[in-house]
């Protein structure tokens, strides 16, 4: 009680040691978790899945492996940020150790922080895991079907990529620490979910909203458009696909929109 005491009165020294200790033990915890072993499995499933399709032509190894290894690292990095997030929260909640630590006395916002940032650093470990596996991936397709080591799209390009596959993590983990507060750990995931999907087609959305001829249906169909967060913005799986990547530009831009809304 003394030290935490000490910590919170010794200003901006203090709070960062208190979001690090609460951060080490929200790492520890997940790196623990059943869970985060289960997403990885099911992402490695997806790269073998790659793998064994690109024996079906030699001319597609590398674009197979492109295209199923940036699947698998989005998907990884999307289902983790759903389940952490989710179950973060509710579980603290269930234990009633929320109640503790915050009368320890840690800020209600430093012990928040503090897990969205061991969040942050797992979703980074996992993220950066399976980056490189596809990495190496696509330098051992390139040498099977062109004899040389090669990537298809730059590495600075699929670089973006990766950043703005961890950001989308870190806005579904933010996401789902909201419905966890008031919900379930399961309804909070479904409730984030949920709202993925409809941002992941945020365009579509945008669509019906300028063809829509009733006005109370383009009012709500617009204001979900600016309410809901964008996904849509940071998912670039048609752009390596074609080959063309993402541009430090257009990652900039999606980069500061998640870190605004986040």
């Amino acid at each position: 009680m003394a030290e935490a005491n000490s910590a919170i009165h010794e200003g901006w020294g203090g709070r960062l040691r208190v979001v690090r200790a609460v951060a080490w033990v929200t790492l520890r915890e997940l790196l623990r978790d059943r869970v985060l072993y289960a997403v990885l499995v099911g992402s490695v499933l997806v790269f073998g899945v790659a793998l064994l399709g690109s024996r079906l032509s030699a001319a597609t190894h590398a674009r197979l492996i492109l295209d199923f290894g940036f699947t698998a690292v989005s998907l990884s990095s999307a289902g983790l940020g759903l389940l952490a997030g989710s179950v973060l929260v509710a579980r603290e909640l269930d234990r009633r150790t929320l109640q503790v630590a915050v009368a320890r006395p840690v800020s209600r916002t430093l012990w928040l922080f503090g897990k969205f940032s061991g969040a942050a650093a797992t979703l980074a470990i996992s993220t950066v895991s399976m980056a490189v596996s596809w990495w190496l991936l696509q330098l051992l397709a390139s040498i099977v079907s062109r004899g040389e080591a090669g990537l298809l799209v730059s590495f600075n390009l699929q670089l973006g990529a990766v950043l703005l596959v961890w950001l989308q993590g870190l806005m579904l983990v933010a996401l789902a620490f909201v419905f966890a507060s008031f919900s379930t750990a399961t309804l909070s995931a479904l409730l984030a979910f949920g709202v993925f999907v409809v941002g992941s087609n945020a365009s579509q959305w945008d669509a019906l909203a300028r063809d829509s001829d009733v006005v109370f249906s383009k009012v709500t169909l617009t204001g979900l458009g600016w309410v809901i967060p964008r996904f849509e913005a940071l998912q670039t799986t048609m752009s390596l696909s074609y080959g063309v990547g993402v541009s430090p530009a257009t990652t900039l831009l999606a980069a500061a929109y998640a870190v605004a809304w986040t």
